[in-house]
């Protein structure tokens, strides 16, 4: 390829031949004019072909001497190049590397594949990098998963992500990739493709169906903050720990749909306000049953709930008690004993607005028991008289 001016030029990572045909600067040596290859301050022969990674480095010291030792070309700023490489050849290692990183049906590149762009061959040496260079996708293979089962903000209409030149571009350099670390080096590939949703109280992931809050010193709270310092997975399912706007910690523990084959995502969050009040909630995409609201709406994910959470399913007060009541029959995990996932004694708890209106009836009574005594002691005193 020829250009104007300098181009980045990826030499790929694989046993391929890489030719420098020409390049914009010439100097006379001693057979002659020859031209040479500006690389970081030193000099490489044009027209040197075989593995570029093998050639020498003239390195000039203050003297004007010459040395030389073997060095591993990774890029090159260059007037004039010439590759050959062969597509087929990068391609089958691409096809390799999917099937290797466990993203069959996950990941795709036709789009790229059968591109008319002239920056073709160079995506594809640069996909193929990424993903040899990547690391274990298993990762963000649930959060793709996930990102389908998200219907609210769905991104995601089917797998595999198919990938194209727009999805390589975005990843930027290779340092830029190395520096990320390979969970968030491999978002940076399908990071577009996956957008959640997002507002400002964090992330939502799925339509609510049913909390329950905390007051600080309760039993509730205690144990929500205990599982969320839990180093390890909690109710042997995945974590995400992030902060929303307001600084709140939060935790979400993914139920399913993170797996290949799940019906619908279902997962719950936990929070620590300020001051030590904490709220846990259930969510779920689950198609709505009857007229879809609260815990009869979802009962598979109430029922998948009450078998993961275990002990702890006392904690959301619904879920444990539409478990008792039967409305989970039939649903995931129908089958389990109610006994040992009985929830732990607590107290009556009064809704907020009911507790408001006792207060102030209480009020009102004192202030007309006041006004009474008040008033009978202003009739004796006027009867004395």
């Amino acid at each position: 390829m020829s250009t104007e001016g300098p181009e980045e030029v990826e030499v790929p990572r694989s046993n391929q031949r890489v030719t420098v045909a020409g390049a914009g600067a010439v100097t006379s040596g001693g057979d002659g004019p020859r031209g040479i290859l500006s690389f970081n301050g030193s000099c490489l022969e044009v027209g040197l072909g075989g593995d570029l990674r093998l050639c020498r480095r003239r390195l000039f010291d203050r003297r004007g001497h010459v040395h030389s030792r073997s060095f591993t070309a990774r890029r090159l700023e260059v007037y004039q190049l010439e590759v050959d490489v062969k597509e087929a050849v990068v391609t089958s290692a691409i096809d390799d590397l999917i099937q290797q990183k466990g993203l069959s049906g996950v990941i795709d590149y036709q789009p790229l594949r059968q591109s008319a762009s002239p920056r073709r061959l160079s995506q594809l040496i640069r996909l193929q990098y990424f993903l040899e260079t990547g690391g274990d996708w298993t990762g963000n293979v649930a959060l793709i998963h996930l990102a389908k089962n998200h219907k609210q903000h769905k991104r995601i209409q089917q797998l595999p992500i198919q990938l194209d030149e727009g999805d390589v571009e975005q990843v930027g350099l290779r340092e830029t990739f190395e520096s990320r670390g390979q969970c968030l080096g491999q978002w940076s590939l399908i990071g577009r493709r996956c957008g959640l949703g997002c507002g400002p109280e964090g992330i939502h992931l799925s339509g609510l169906v049913a909390s329950e809050d905390n007051s600080p010193a309760s039993a509730g709270a205690q144990r929500i903050a205990a599982l969320m310092a839990q180093p390890s997975r909690v109710w042997d399912s995945c974590c995400c720990d992030f902060t929303d706007w307001s600084g709140r910690a939060k935790r979400l523990v993914i139920l399913c749909g993170d797996k290949a084959g799940d019906p619908f995502s279902a997962d719950i969050e936990m929070c620590l306000h300020p001051g030590g009040r904490a709220r846990i909630a259930l969510h779920s995409t689950e198609e709505p049953r009857g007229d879809g609201v609260g815990v009869a709406g979802s009962p598979q994910t109430v029922a998948l709930a009450r078998t993961k959470m275990g002990s702890d399913a006392w904690l959301i007060r619904g879920v444990s008690e539409a478990t008792s009541t039967g409305v989970s029959k039939g649903g995931v995990g129908a089958n389990e004993g109610s006994s040992s996932h009985s929830r732990s004694p607590r107290q009556p708890r009064v809704k907020p607005h009911l507790q408001q209106t006792l207060v102030v009836v209480v009020m009102m009574m004192l202030l007309l028991v006041a006004i009474m005594a008040l008033a009978r002691r202003t009739i004796m005193d006027t009867s004395v008289r």
